[in-house]
């Protein structure tokens, strides 16, 4: 703005106020003239080619300088640095719409998006009603997708997240993966350490554990049968729909993810029977969490992580079913409070059984690390309502035969994005 008052100021002093004869002579004849009015004549000179034409002098009206002023207003102003900031149009998100989560088949839901239009004199304007929009392929997840905005070629974007039923998206991402102290747990030694550094694409993970009513639909047995296979002289910890699935040996966890892989037309994840059974990587089904995305989900991600000592918070009771509340048995999922990516009952109810063998951690950094080779013990983590509270930590790993069945035993899903395996 400062450069078009200086040109301003130039074309005013640059020029002379007035004509020498032909001014004296319209003053003779015009006793009434307003003296004011040669204040705002202006002569500007010209290069010499054009100056003989115009004998040097070029007089302007009243009118002719505003002009000239608004021409040179424009000019300025079209500039970056002209003092108007150039063509400031655009469009934002200025309200997220209602729904940002996906189940994979939904429709597009908008319902609460605000779209504000800035015009380049800074006025806002709602053109909300007036945009299209890009939409998303809730085929198939994709974890993180992105709606983008249109009006009047203008664009914008915002992020939705496309799962599959029950589950959340964990972005991938880098954690210190462990501890540095030994706790005593009731079953022994919590071998969590030495921390280390572990890197992991992203994944879905089931928001609960897997519940009764889940498992019967697949595998078709009750809790009390499961609880028979192992001796029925023990007790339940709790049944209902909604309360977690126990008495389930590894095996089996490994049994279900493939059934209801195929039941939904997925690629099952897991090969071959007893010890000798593989994983496909690969495969787009269901499966058991590794420890690591397990303790990754657990502490909320890397974006940001939880430094909680449980999942979800500091005090037990808030966000977990452990000895001191419990009353002796499972509850309900879902009825403690979740962590920072909505998983809930990562910290007891029931222990989780995970991919891995049991094995010691080793020092060095990690990408998706399944556990050890080999073993006599899976891992299982979480802790149970059994649990003393440093059971139900974040960092603690428990482990049990694969055959084991306990009432305080069971497990949770993870389904891989179909991208995750090659994205790093």
């Amino acid at each position: 703005m400062s450069a078009l008052f200086t040109f301003y100021g130039f074309l005013r002093l640059a020029c002379p106020l007035a004509q020498q004869g032909r001014g004296q002579q319209r003053r003779q004849q015009d006793d009434d003239y307003d003296e004011s009015y040669l204040s705002f004549r202006l002569v500007v000179v010209f290069p010499s080619g054009l100056a003989s034409r115009f004998g040097g002098r070029l007089f302007l009206s009243d009118g002719c300088l505003c002009l000239l002023f608004r021409f040179a207003a424009r000019f300025f102003l079209s500039f970056p640095d002209g003092g108007g900031g150039g063509n400031t149009e655009s469009i934002a998100v200025t309200t997220l719409p209602n729904k940002t989560e996906y189940i994979i088949g939904d429709t597009i839901d908008l319902t609460g998006l605000v779209v504000t239009y800035t015009k380049s004199n800074g006025s806002k304007v709602d053109v909300t009603s007036q945009c299209t929009n890009s939409g998303f392929s809730s085929a198939a997840p994709g974890g993180t997708q992105t709606i983008t905005v249109n009006y009047e070629g203008l664009s914008t974007s915002f992020p939705v997240q496309v799962c599959p039923a029950g589950m959340k998206w964990i972005d991938k991402g880098t954690f210190m993966m462990g501890h540095g102290d030994e706790i005593v747990l009731q079953n022994g030694p919590d071998r969590g350490k030495p921390a280390h550094s572990v890197t992991l694409s992203g994944f879905f993970i089931g928001k609960y554990q897997v519940t009764q009513k889940e498992w019967l639909e697949v595998m078709g047995t009750t809790v009390r049968q499961q609880r028979d296979m192992r001796n029925n002289i023990f007790s339940t910890a709790g049944e209902g729909d909604d309360y977690p699935m126990y008495y389930v040996n590894w095996y089996e966890a490994v049994e279900y993810c493939n059934r209801l892989s195929l039941k939904e037309g997925l690629i099952p994840v897991y090969q071959g029977s007893e010890d000798n059974i593989t994983c496909d990587w690969n495969a787009n089904g269901y499966r058991l969490p590794t420890g690591a995305e397990w303790e990754y989900a657990a502490r909320g991600g890397s974006i940001p992580p939880d430094e909680y000592y449980f999942s979800g918070g500091n005090d037990a009771d808030e966000v977990a079913w452990y000895i001191r509340n419990s009353e002796n048995r499972a509850h309900p999922v879902g009825t403690k409070a979740p962590n920072s990516l909505g998983l809930y009952d990562m910290s007891g109810n029931v222990w989780e059984w995970c991919w891995d063998w049991y094995g010691s951690y080793s020092g060095g950094e990690q990408t998706n690390p399944a556990g050890a080779l080999s073993g006599s013990r899976r891992v299982c983590r979480g802790g149970s309502w059994l649990s003393p509270d440093q059971g139900v930590r974040s960092m603690s790993r428990g482990r049990n035969n694969p055959l084991s069945r306990y009432s305080t035993l069971g497990f949770r899903l993870v389904r891989p994005d179909r991208w995750a395996v090659t994205e790093l």
